[in-house]
This record gives structure tokens, sequence and C-alpha cells, in this order.
């Protein structure tokens, strides 16, 4: 929306009634009145006549009327206000059971002995998981977690990244801190639409990474270690895709999970350049992990061909921008150095200040 003088302001009413919709708009002295055919479309209007309203407003302000389930907004989207120093930056990984949630505590250890990473509090962490469904509550863990990183980042510094998941503190009785796709059941998700909009509330900045790996391996990690099936994993599939098609491909990056040594040495620079000495090389760490668990593919021992998954997978990977023929292990080898360079890119992504 075009700025509009002090004395220029939009107010705008909504007037429930049993079948129609009434919005009065006023701008400075006019007013203008839209009625909405609320009888059909789940409270959904015919049609909206944006042109006409734009060319009564005065001062070139401009409105485009949006109506999103029964609740009216302008198009340009309501942006919550920033903290002067941009708030604190919020880290997720997102991706199915048996994508390498496991090994991102490896991955980021240098990152947090550092201090440019940190993990979350424990009542953040619970809050995320077992009030996932409740934006207020959501808010409120936000908020709270904010307090505890500080007011601002330190003088001279960057900003430290809270990682949500995968590094947060095991909780006697509390499922999973993965925060997987699956997560601690066969048919409870996450809800990264929820976060992303928490965190906007308060002012703060978060980033979702999503994890990819082959289908082969995924279905059998899962079988072996928890007992889940494919059809659980297409599931999950089905769900993870839903969430990340509603918040938009600008709000995360992907990452293979032959990737994660690339990220691991992305990771070591990071946190050498902040001026820590090191004595834990994620590397070398995540090296010998990957050559006891690299999965079925490497070893052979797979239980053959996952269409299901595959198929599943596919619109996730499509937002990623991967192609079809790279969901089968055979056609998915990439160079190292396009691992690194991807893992590279990610790494930066997350660390600026945006």
């Amino acid at each position: 929306m075009a700025p509009v003088g002090a004395h220029k302001f939009l107010h705008l009413v909504l007037l429930p009634c049993l079948c129609q919709r009434v919005v009065a708009l006023s701008v400075g002295r006019a007013t203008i009145s839209l009625r909405f055919d609320t009888s059909h479309s789940h409270y959904g209007p015919r049609s909206t006549n944006t042109d006409a309203l734009q060319a009564k407003l005065p001062l070139g302000a401009k409105l485009t009327a949006i109506l999103d389930g029964s609740n009216l907004t302008a198009a340009t989207a309501w942006k919550p206000k920033k903290k002067p120093w941009g708030g604190h930056s919020y880290l997720f990984f997102a991706g199915l059971e048996g994508t390498g949630h496991h090994f991102m505590s490896t991955v980021f250890e240098p990152c947090r002995r550092s201090g440019l990473c940190q993990s979350p509090s424990a009542g953040f962490s619970k809050a995320i998981w077992e009030k996932r469904f409740s934006q207020p509550s959501l808010v409120t863990a936000f908020r709270q977690q904010d307090v505890i990183l500080g007011a601002k980042a330190p003088h001279g510094k960057r900003r430290r990244l809270l990682i949500m998941n995968t590094i947060t503190p095991r909780l006697p009785g509390y499922a999973s801190a993965m925060l997987s796709y699956p997560n601690g059941g066969r048919s409870k998700y996450p809800r990264i639409p929820f976060y992303l909009k928490a965190a906007k509330n308060v002012g703060d900045n978060m980033k979702v990474v999503v994890l990819l790996r082959n289908s082969m391996d995924i279905v059998e990690s899962n079988l072996r270690r928890w007992g889940h099936t494919e059809m659980d994993a297409v599931r999950a599939a089905g769900v993870l895709f839903q969430q990340l098609q509603s918040i938009g491909t600008g709000n995360f990056r992907c990452l293979n999970y032959d990737a994660l040594p690339g990220l691991a040495v992305a990771v070591d620079q990071a946190a050498l350049q902040t001026g820590w000495h090191g004595g834990f090389s994620a590397e070398q760490a995540i090296i010998r992990e990957f050559e006891a668990w690299h999965g079925c593919t490497k070893k052979g021992n797979c239980l053959g061909p996952s269409p299901r998954l595959d198929a599943a997978q596919l619109p996730i990977w499509s937002l990623c921008g991967r192609t079809q023929a790279a969901l089968s292990f055979s056609n998915m080898s990439m160079h190292a150095s396009m691992l690194a360079k991807d893992a590279q890119s990610v790494m930066h992504w997350l660390l600026q200040d945006d």
C-alpha cells in the first residue's frame, strides 16, 4: 500500500450478518462499502472489483481486497514491527524421518561451541511440540526464548543462530526433539507454518532447511530403527509438502543428505571465523559417522525400490528445484564439488542477518 498522509488513514470494519458481509473502507473523508455474498463457497466472495475500488482512493493510495476464509486483509501482507536490530534468527530442520536429523547435533557442534549457534531452552522445545496447534502459545514461546537470548546481539558480533530442533535438550518422558516427519508416532507432525507465523509476530527471523534423501535409504532406515513402514513416510511426505508450499520457497533452502559432510566443513569454517580456536572437527566426526551409518544404498542391503515414496517425495523435490531423476539413487550421485557448493550456499544463507 502506498504511503498515506498523516490525516489520510485506512479504516476497515467487518459487519457480520447471516448471509452477507459488508466491508466499510474509509480513506480520509471518503467511505466505500463493499458487499460480499457469503452464502456460498465457505464465506468466500463471488467477485471483488478491486480496480474500481483502487480508482476511487485518493492520493494514489492502492488497496487490493483479498478474502482469506472469512477475514478481509490488504494485499500488502501485515508486517510485524521489527526490533531495531532486526530480531533473533531461528533455524528449523524440516525433513522426513530418516533424512539426517540425528547427524545435525554433530554437524553443528562447532557452531554451538563457538557461540555462533545456540540450542533452545527446555520450555521452548516443549512448547513448539506440545503447543504446536496453538498460535498464541507459540508466540509466547518465541517471546520468552527471545528474553533468554537477550534483547540484542553482543556488540560487534553477529547474532546467534538458535537451532530449534536436533540439538535441543533431551527431556525425560518427552517426545523426540528431532521434530522430523513424523515425530513421536506414525501420524504426528511439526507445524512449520505456525512456527513461522509466531516468529514473525514477535519480529524474529526464522529459516527452514529441508533435508532430502533417496527413498530406499529412508525406508530401510525407518524400518530398522523405528519399525515404521514406507506408507508412514508417504503420508508424512504429503504433510511436509503442504506445509512447505504454504510458507513459500523464499523461506527455505534444501540440502541433500549426501551434502552433510560439506555442511560440516562449512560449519567448521564459520565457527573458526568467529575467533574460536577449534578442538572439535565436525568434518572428521561426520565422516566417521557416515562410514558407519550411511544407508543401505552404499551397503547393498536395501529392501528394494520404493516407488510410492518416490512419487510422494517428488513434489517436495520439485519445490527444491530437483528433478525426478534425482530421486533414484543410481541417478543421484552428485559431484563432490557440487555438494560442497550446495552446503556452502546453505550455510551462507543461514548466517545472513536478514
